[in-house]
């Protein structure tokens, strides 16, 4: 069994950091993580969300370049090129998490962890199960979507957030944005004008419906 000063069970903004400065303190440490490095925010919120504003900000530019005194011709919405430059952007800052986890000396283990004992974790993944031990554990696994049921979610028509990012290959000619956290708010400011969007509060929502 493979033994560790710190345990940090998810490679979010919370555990990465917390991963990278153990190492630096002289730990020796692991990070458990199931899918990718930089969590929700990286991978599926925050950062794809920002290169869809700066997208729609250099639509806008374009879109009024003659008031610059600029003529920019006919612009239009390339929605699978700004999805393709969204994956590399997300995959680049991707790697440079992973880069800076290893440079740390940090051991990035793969898989779904599951809390044994107090001090041992239990890691699946394809290849079948493994224990690990750690004198601390540091749990921050972040959070999942809501998905209330009282909308339909099909991942086709009504998404959470994730599923838009993994799923919308066209741009909707017009969105409705139920939340005004903040991936809600910058899904809301990546608007063109080629995509109508409203953003309502989740409880305004619901005393709406009542």
């Amino acid at each position: 069994m493979d033994a560790f000063d710190v345990i940090v069970i998810g490679a979010g903004p919370g555990g990465y950091v917390a991963a990278i400065r153990a190492a630096q303190c002289g730990a020796h440490v692991a990070v458990v993580e199931r899918e990718f490095v930089g969590g929700t925010c990286l991978n599926w919120g925050c950062i794809p969300s920002k290169t869809l504003i700066a997208s729609a900000e250099a639509l806008h530019v374009l879109q009024h370049a003659s008031e610059f005194g600029l003529v920019a011709g006919t612009v239009s919405v390339d929605w699978k090129a700004v999805t393709a430059r969204r994956d590399a952007v997300v995959k680049k800052l991707r790697q440079g998490i992973a880069m800076l986890l290893k440079s740390n000396g940090v051991t990035v283990l793969e898989g779904t962890a599951r809390l044994k004992t107090r001090h041992e974790v239990a890691i699946t993944n394809k290849d079948g199960e493994t224990t690990v031990s750690g004198k601390a554990i540091i749990v921050a696994t972040g959070s999942e979507c809501a998905r209330p049921k009282m909308f339909p979610f099909d991942d086709a028509r009504v998404h959470d957030s994730r599923s838009f990012f993994a799923k919308v290959t066209k741009l909707p000619a017009s969105l409705v944005i139920v939340g005004g956290g903040v991936i809600g708010c910058e899904f809301a400011r990546s608007r063109s004008s080629s995509c109508s969007i409203v953003c309502c509060r989740w409880k305004t929502w619901r005393s709406r419906r009542r």
